[in-house]
């Protein structure tokens, strides 16, 4: 790392002032990245033990989303309303567990992140019923 070049908190991306006590005190493995401070600290704890606690969930919630996506695809006509319900799935399980990338995070961080996921899940849940309704 350059001497100029200071390291970000991967939770609020502000810059560390003690990068020595940071990495020492307030280390996240998971992203191998540091906080500025207890707070942020505490705050990214919760959120990898969110991601590990509904991993589950989010796969199961895309792949059930996925699935309404694709099928109607294959029927002989498209059945809208179960491509709509796979499009409401989608935005509800981004609103619901807003997981975003680790690139996504360490470009904006966690909470920025997790607003990011959250405002594209709901852009999605309000566009899906106008779209329909314009079909």
């Amino acid at each position: 790392m350059d001497e100029m070049e200071k390291s970000l908190c991967i939770y609020c991306m502000a810059e560390i002032a003690d990068e020595e006590a940071a990495f020492e005190n307030f280390f996240v493995e998971e992203y191998e990245e540091a906080c500025c401070g207890e707070g942020c600290y505490q705050n990214a704890l919760k959120y990898v033990e969110f991601l590990k606690r509904y991993k589950l969930h989010f796969v199961l919630g895309l792949a059930a989303a996925s699935f309404f996506l694709v099928y109607p695809m294959f029927l002989r006509q498209i059945n809208w309303m179960l491509l709509g319900l796979g499009w409401l799935m989608l935005g509800a399980v981004l609103t619901g567990l807003p997981f975003v990338t680790k690139l996504t995070i360490e470009s904006m961080g966690i909470k920025k992140g997790a607003k990011f996921g959250r405002l594209l899940g709901m852009i999605i849940l309000f566009a899906t019923p106008i779209w329909f309704f314009i079909i």
